[in-house]
């Protein structure tokens, strides 16, 4: 396998307005970006495994947490895919003025690849008013794997087609979820009221001895957090 590429930015805003303790507006904001392309940091010749992972937590007396997951795994007589994205948002309203807002998540992936494309990117952002403060924290990760196999040879423990000559209908493509990211993390001003906590997961593993298996809690408690936490696990021998 060829060497990989990384990638990395990262910007930093602050704002800070109003002079007295009635108007006083402290914002501040940072956002950054990962892309790795090149080969995978775990290539095996003995099959595919994706390994998801992701933890979303909103504190405070209104807050609001959502998670969403999908992902794919599909091995052919000439080709293994592997795809995967997250997207997690937190928005914690408090009167405590501290960080209440937090994402995290990860794609891990074993196995060969002629294509390999990891796309990270964050974003969290703190509002301290003269009365609350709001805390947001996004994070959206699209990863895309593609091996092309040898003639004669299968992948992922897909036998060589018998008959090259057959028409393979492709899966159906994964409808666009319902679950929208609160105004608030798409930079427009809004009140949560209450504890709210969204999730939407979907995961598929095509090929021969194949394993998918998703395990998620999502949690409220009354004027404190929402949480989700959330493993997704694909597998083709």
């Amino acid at each position: 396998m060829g060497s990989s590429v990384t990638s990395s930015q990262s910007v930093s805003q602050q704002v800070s307005l109003g002079a007295d303790e009635n108007s006083s507006f402290v914002s501040a904001s940072t956002l950054d970006l990962l892309v790795i392309l090149g080969s995978p940091p775990s290539p095996s010749g003995t099959g595919d495994a994706l390994l998801i992972s992701a933890d979303v937590t909103a504190l405070g007396v209104d807050t609001f947490a959502s998670l969403e997951i999908v992902a794919a795994l599909v091995a052919t007589s000439s080709t293994q895919q592997a795809s995967a994205s997250i997207d997690a948002s937190a928005v914690g309203q408090d009167l405590t003025g501290q960080d209440a807002a937090f994402t995290v998540a990860n794609v891990d992936f074993s196995g060969d690849a002629t294509v390999y494309v990891y796309i990270q990117q964050s974003e969290t952002s703190f509002t301290q008013e003269a009365e609350s403060s709001t805390s947001t924290s996004s994070l959206t990760i699209d990863f895309f794997a593609l091996e092309i196999l040898a003639p004669g040879t299968s992948g992922g423990g897909a036998a060589a087609d018998p008959n090259p000559d057959a028409v393979t209908v492709a899966p159906a493509a994964i409808p666009d979820p319902l679950l929208i990211p609160p105004p608030a993390v798409l930079g427009i001003d809004f009140n949560i009221d209450g504890n709210v906590a969204l999730f939407h997961t979907e995961a598929v593993a095509i090929g021969d001895d194949s394993f998918v298996s998703i395990d998620l809690a999502a949690f409220t408690l009354e004027d404190q957090l929402s949480s989700i936490t959330a493993v997704a696990t694909l597998l083709i021998a």
